[in-house]
């Protein structure tokens, strides 16, 4: 599944980007100022006032390489591809904009909703942390890209319908298809039934040994093994097991670490997007959200505000909140501000990557270490399975020596000293799967190499 995600996320992030082993191109279009690793900002395309760069496409080519690793001979002609596609991009918009063609948001929640369902409960979007980490984990890249990458899908699939709706058919085609679908013929057949022919058919038994040798593979019957096995289940080790409090504390104390809660802070944020706008339209942005604000500080309801103004579909709904975070979960600019406010204050116009963010605290907690008394019935099944983990250990251990020593040693005895389940599978054939044995490979191995009467050495299984 990982692997078909990756190849989706490699789809959309390349777009209309067709990779093909040949032809090759000097990587000056995409050069680095010598001595400072920086991009030069060399523009190498301009649409509609919109330019394409250097740092456009060396960032682009980046984000491919860090999904599939580029050959350096590739890189030249990998950098040509995606500013074709970058300046198709650019002409697709500066278009749309001319003929008014838009992406609107239910659209693009449609098209997420198809591709990334797990970013909605039921109707609504999930939290944008909680979809952020999915993106990033399927696609390797952050939302707003994953969504500037869609939105430019859907503009595509606009114009293309702007151009398909355009296309008519003439009557000489439809007549043609209709007479396609519609044109019926009578046939005459004559039927012979081969049971009918059969009482004048008299093969000699020569007859049928050659029919015989010619298709004797089909007649093979393959070997097939019965297995007697005797079970050790550690479900059953567990259920005997007794582990006091004095284990469990010492369990705790080894790992105080996984018990400390770190600084956290529950906000609820409005988000005005700028990513992708050009700075005309950022300037525009910000006015808008610092009217909200306004607002907001006048003592408009702030998740009324938010389902009415913010841009971030996973939280929209939700009146802005984004529930709990914790340092380093968020963007340096929105994580100092976050924790730096009192309980229950707003704060001014916040510019992250994202856009501009108004940002109120609900709720605080300080770092502290869970108390023992609070995680222990969370600790007794680790320590129950670690436990039944080194008993199994210590009884195959006993096993193996056992049937080291003599090879005629009874399945039935051990199994009674070491109170094991027997059990036998069904007639098995070698391509037959081991359900009894969890569908083992090993023990499907040991199964066909051992002879009649052997003890196989203990095998785990699932």
């Amino acid at each position: 599944m990982a692997g078909t995600d990756k190849k989706l996320g490699y789809r959309i992030l390349l777009g209309a980007v067709v990779v093909a082993l040949g032809g090759s191109m000097l990587l000056y279009l995409v050069p680095q100022a010598p001595g400072t690793g920086q991009e030069a900002a060399d523009t190498l395309a301009s649409v509609g006032g919109q330019n394409v760069t250097v740092a456009d496409v060396r960032q682009r080519l980046n984000e491919v390489s860090r999904n599939n690793p580029i050959p350096k001979p590739l890189e030249g002609f990998y950098a040509q591809q995606i500013l074709s596609e970058m300046v198709l991009e650019r002409e697709l918009e500066y278009e749309a904009k001319r003929l008014d063609i838009r992406v609107t948001n239910e659209e693009l929640a449609d098209r997420i909703r198809l591709i990334l369902p797990s970013a909605f409960s039921g109707a609504s979007p999930v939290a944008t942390e909680q979809y952020a980490a999915q993106v990033q984990a399927r696609f390797n890249m952050t939302y707003p890209v994953f969504e500037e990458l869609l939105r430019q899908e859907l503009l595509a699939d606009k114009f293309r319908k702007l151009v398909t709706d355009g296309i008519s058919v003439g009557p000489a085609e439809l007549q043609q298809e209709f007479t396609y679908r519609n044109q019926k013929v009578k046939l005459a057949y004559v039927m012979i039934k081969p049971e009918d022919l059969q009482a004048n058919v008299n093969p000699t038994d020569a007859e049928i040994k050659a029919a015989y040798e010619k298709s004797k593979a089909k007649y093979s019957i393959p070997e097939r093994r019965t297995v007697r096995y005797a079970l050790l289940d550690n479900n059953q080790l567990r259920s005997s097991i007794q582990v006091s409090d004095d284990q469990l504390k010492q369990l705790y104390q080894a790992n105080i670490q996984d018990y400390q809660v770190t600084n956290r802070v529950h906000v609820q944020h409005i988000l005005f997007m700028t990513v992708n706008k050009p700075d005309a339209e950022v300037e525009e942005t910000r006015k808008k959200a610092e009217d909200v604000l306004k607002q907001v500080k006048k003592g408009g309801k702030f998740d009324e505000l938010a389902k009415k103004y913010s841009e971030d579909p996973g939280t929209r709904e939700k009146g802005g909140d984004l529930g709990w975070i914790i340092e380093g979960q968020t963007v340096p600019e929105f994580q100092k501000v976050a924790f730096a406010l009192p309980v229950g204050q707003v704060s001014d116009l916040v510019k992250t990557q994202y856009g501009f963010h108004i940002i109120k605290v609900l709720e605080k907690e300080t770092a502290h270490t869970k108390p023992f008394e609070e995680v222990k019935q969370t600790l007794r099944p680790t320590l129950l399975n670690n436990e039944a983990e080194k008993q199994a250990s210590d009884i195959a251990s006993k096993l193996s020596a056992a049937i080291r020593q003599s090879s005629k040693t009874s399945l039935d005895d051990l199994a009674k000293q070491y109170h094991l389940t027997v059990g036998e599978t069904r007639p098995l054939g070698a391509g037959d799967p081991v359900l009894e044995l969890a569908n083992s490979q090993d023990a499907k191995e040991q199964i066909f190499r051992l002879h009649q009467g052997d003890l196989s050495l203990p095998i785990r299984t699932d």
